[in-house]
């Protein structure tokens, strides 16, 4: 568990907030996934653009601390899947990615399946992904970002989650 602390000195005001942090066991070659890292393109980046790969995704992307995105931008989130099982004559891992979206437990959006690219992947223990949510047609409130990763050769799954507000 992260703790962290803060006191603004001239007001007395002070803050705090706490972050339970998993630490996959990928020494043992457990088929797992990192935790999900989300941030926001502000309304005013080029709308049109396609979603960024994970290396570009740093870039015009402002990470969210405190998780609360304007309703007019868009939420990218990077993960990493770990130790997908390679394919028959070692062809690369098959993994497919569920997004999902939860407002007071009832899903709101639901992507179909999207196999994770392995092309130019130096590290397939490693496998990046990012992607991009647009939040225009979301109303205000509390959501719940839910990743489900499934390793198809191995016909096991993983899942994150991560809380945010749309304001």
């Amino acid at each position: 568990q992260v703790r962290v602390a803060a006191l603004e000195r001239q007001t007395g005001r002070a803050g705090s907030a706490t972050q339970w942090v998993e630490v996959p066991a990928l020494g043992r070659g457990q088929f797992s996934m990192s935790s999900l890292f989300i941030g926001e393109r502000p309304p005013t980046a080029d709308a049109s653009a396609p979603p960024a790969a994970a290396a570009e995704t740093e870039q015009g992307v402002l990470l969210s601390v405190d998780r609360r995105f304007a309703r007019n931008s868009a939420m990218r989130f990077v993960t990493y899947v770990y130790n997908a099982t390679a394919g028959a004559d070692s062809a690369p891992p098959d993994v497919a990615l569920q997004v999902q979206m939860f407002r007071d437990d009832q899903p709101v959006f639901t992507a179909p399946l999207i196999k994770v690219k392995t092309a130019g992947v130096a590290d397939l223990t490693r496998i990046p992904y990012a992607a991009e949510l647009s939040l225009t047609s979301f109303p205000p409130g509390r959501y719940l970002l839910q990743i489900t990763a499934l390793d198809r050769v191995a016909k096991t799954s993983t899942t994150r989650r991560v809380k945010f507000i749309i304001e």
